[in-house]
């Protein structure tokens, strides 16, 4: 009898066992399903607002388009472009009239198309501080977005090109070629000063290029020009000094220029090893249209070199 009612309790005992563990593995299993549930509201609220700054940003964008399509000759306009959506690294890539805006690293994008087709770009690799661009109109050039920045473009031609598909144009010694000297995103400018520095390269001339010569005749034969009118070509100041070349380029009294654009093509001939046309740092001085000179914080927010791989 003691037998029976030991082992009654025993067996009584481990069913209660049984039932806590098995409750302990119910509460547990759906603790793992809240869990797993609110991981995925949270996934699927993270992916919406991810799809929400992408959309915002790209018709931000698609805005400004339709408005600089719609407006007056030589307009300009500025605008920030945010450091991160959501927290996050993004891309814009824009080809023509289709803009597509991409969190870096995930599937999620957002593409529009614009109202018209726009030349330029955005920057590649966003940093604080250099986040401005701006949308540019005029007849030479059309709609054109462009980072605030100055930069040394090389004219590609049967003697300049990317023969082996690294990024780096290559030019045989002592040929010739072309390199435009370009600011973008800068308002009312009567003067643009600036000293490069040549490695490998030697200076053979220059050519002013503007969009209107004095009698109002559209220069169709200039690429993208900056200057709205003929510079002053009687009061350009040219200073070729060893590797390094300066040069001030004054409009015409009253006359100023905005936008983005070359502000002059020079002439050059390579010379051996790896070329380099760069800005001297601290050299480009704008003077806007009442003889002030832009401060620091007003000129273009960072500089682009060009290199030659000479063969």
């Amino acid at each position: 009898m003691r037998f029976c009612r030991r082992s009654f309790n025993n067996m009584k005992k481990s069913q209660i066992s049984l039932e806590f563990v098995m409750l302990i593995s119910l509460v547990f299993l759906v603790f793992i399903g809240f869990m797993a549930l609110m991981q995925n509201q949270f996934s699927q609220l993270n992916e919406e607002e991810d799809y929400s700054s992408m959309y915002n940003i790209a018709n931000l964008i698609k805005n400004e388009v339709l408005i600089a399509s719609k407006v007056h000759d030589n307009y300009i306009r500025k605008f920030e472009m945010p450091l991160a959506l959501n927290g996050k690294d993004y891309t814009v890539d824009l080809q023509k009239d289709v803009l597509t805006i991409k969190i870096t690293g995930e599937d999620s994008s957002v593409t529009v198309i614009l109202p018209v087709q726009v030349k330029g770009g955005f920057i590649e690799k966003n940093e604080a501080g250099q986040m401005e661009h701006c949308i540019t109109k005029n007849q030479h050039d059309g709609v054109r977005i462009a980072r605030n920045q100055a930069s040394i473009e090389l004219e590609e031609n049967a003697n300049l090109k990317d023969i082996d598909n690294d990024g780096i144009l290559e030019i045989n010694s002592e040929n010739e070629f072309s390199a435009y000297v370009r600011m973008n995103c800068i308002d009312n400018i009567q003067q643009v000063a600036f000293s490069l520095q040549l490695t490998n390269v030697n200076y053979l001339g220059y050519e002013l290029i503007y969009q209107y010569n004095e009698f109002g005749v559209l220069q169709t034969q200039f690429v993208n020009p900056f200057f709205y009118r003929e510079p002053d070509r009687d009061s350009i100041f040219r200073e070729p000094s060893g590797s390094y070349l300066t040069f001030t380029i004054p409009q015409k009294s009253g006359q100023a220029s905005s936008g983005s654009g070359n502000v002059i093509k020079l002439r050059l001939k390579a010379s051996s090893g790896l070329a380099k046309i760069e800005f001297v740092p601290d050299t480009i001085s704008l003077m806007d249209n009442t003889a002030t000179y832009l401060t620091k914080e007003a000129l273009p927010s960072s500089n682009i070199p060009a290199e030659i791989e000479i063969i």
